[in-house]
């Protein structure tokens, strides 16, 4: 536990701050090259930013641990709210876990401020997304009322938004 220390100046490279808790921790002119900070608790966003938050993200999905890969693009969005591809590869987290609710709001997130930036592809691609999402989760409904229905299959879904999710920025 690392709470308010005063590491000023200090060169912590090679250092490992895995699961160290960080919070109120004075990193000022600070040597912090090579050092592991994935995973600290409480790192400021001037040691990790938003896109560092979010490749960590992204990590955490290919290894399929959607858990951890939303808490990262939750700390990314809390850096950046406008951040569009983090809202997307949330969306994609959250249907890999069946919470289509949230991966539908997050879906539309990410089309709605991927328009405001003028990301035509992004924009396409997280509406492609939000839509096949609605579709399944509208057919998976049907059959459950007995109402039948084509469906669109939880494999053809998924086989779709495997190709949607960000890569590293």
């Amino acid at each position: 536990n690392l709470t308010a220390a005063d590491l000023q100046g200090a060169n912590l490279g090679s250092v490992d701050l895995r699961e160290a808790i960080v919070a109120d921790v004075n990193f000022t002119g600070s040597n912090l090259d090579h050092a592991t900070v994935v995973g600290a608790v409480a790192l400021p966003s001037s040691i990790a930013g938003a896109r560092d938050r979010f490749n960590w993200g992204v990590r955490e999905a290919q290894r399929q641990n959607f858990r951890g890969a939303i808490a990262y693009y939750n700390q990314a969005i809390e850096i950046e709210p406008g951040f569009s591809e983090a809202y997307l590869n949330r969306a994609v987290a959250r249907s890999n876990l069946a919470d289509y609710p949230g991966a539908l709001a997050d879906g539309q997130q990410a089309a709605d401020l991927f328009a405001q930036k003028n990301d035509e592809p992004g924009r396409t691609s997280a509406q492609t997304f939000h839509d096949q999402l609605q579709d399944y989760v509208e057919e998976s409904a049907k059959r459950q009322r007995g109402g039948g229905g084509a469906g669109i299959g939880i494999f053809n879904f998924l086989r779709t938004i495997g190709s949607i999710i960000v890569p590293l920025l």
